[in-house]
């Protein structure tokens, strides 16, 4: 059930497509060690591996040796979103354990990404409207950046009961756990890894509030096994 509202969550980012982007096959510029993602998106990553033959623990121990070392992240989307709210001041810089790892993907192969159909919403999410590698960052609507906040609150909250984390660390917890190891030195209290929260409230800047509650309501109003998406939130105090 999971994994169909991950599908339809990502089904419905029909934003992008009101958007021209200069984002193209083959270039990698955001394509970093930095990608964040939920286990939900991992198991996804691990099965497709799997479905297209290749050895999902080689790979991934040959990528834990291969990495960079960089700290983790310390709030997920939702916690970051709830300090927002409840007004309280946060660095941004935890959201990267105050440091990005702009080293290559290690999912690239002569500059494609071998896992793209599975790739994280994250992937998905960072685009610009020009040529990162000529101004040296993305740029994207404000828009664009506030609906995608949302989407990544979303699949948090689809979630629930995972975990957040970096990619290459989110794959080894699941690594661990489809070969019957323990996962707690990756899962805990003082682990790289936080557990998944509920949707707090979106931040909706009032100037964006046609376009995100459009978006939002085109979701929300989608029925998956006979019930509006709708439901998954109920309870949450959402006001669109």
């Amino acid at each position: 059930m999971k994994r169909k509202m991950l599908n339809l969550v990502i089904e419905k980012a029909t934003w992008m497509d009101d958007y021209i982007f200069a984002c193209q096959q083959g270039c990698t510029s955001c394509c970093t060690q930095s990608v964040t993602m939920t286990t939900l998106e991992g198991e996804g990553i691990y099965a497709y591996l799997e479905e297209t033959g290749r050895d999902c623990g080689q790979i991934i121990e040959r990528m834990l040796a291969q990495r960079q070392d960089m700290n983790s992240p310390q709030v997920t989307t939702n916690q970051f979103a709830q300090f927002c709210l409840e007004g309280r001041e946060v660095d941004i810089s935890v959201n990267n354990g105050a440091s990005w790892n702009f080293s290559p993907c290690q999912f690239l192969e002569n500059g494609d990404c071998s896992i793209y159909p599975v790739r994280p919403f994250a992937c998905r999410a960072l685009v610009s409207q020009k040529v990162c590698a000529q101004g040296g960052a993305a740029e994207m609507a404000p828009v664009v950046v506030t609906l995608n906040t949302i989407w990544l609150q979303i699949i948090e909250h689809v979630d629930q009961g995972g975990f957040w984390g970096n990619m290459l660390d989110v794959l080894a917890f699941l690594q661990n756990t489809h070969s019957g190891r323990t996962a707690e030195p990756l899962a805990g209290k003082t682990t790289r890894l936080l557990k998944n929260l509920p949707v707090p409230g979106f931040l909706l800047p009032q100037e964006e509030r046609a376009v995100t509650s459009r978006a939002l309501a085109g979701l929300f109003q989608t029925t998956i096994e006979g019930q509006p998406f709708s439901w998954l939130f109920k309870g949450v105090g959402i006001i669109i």
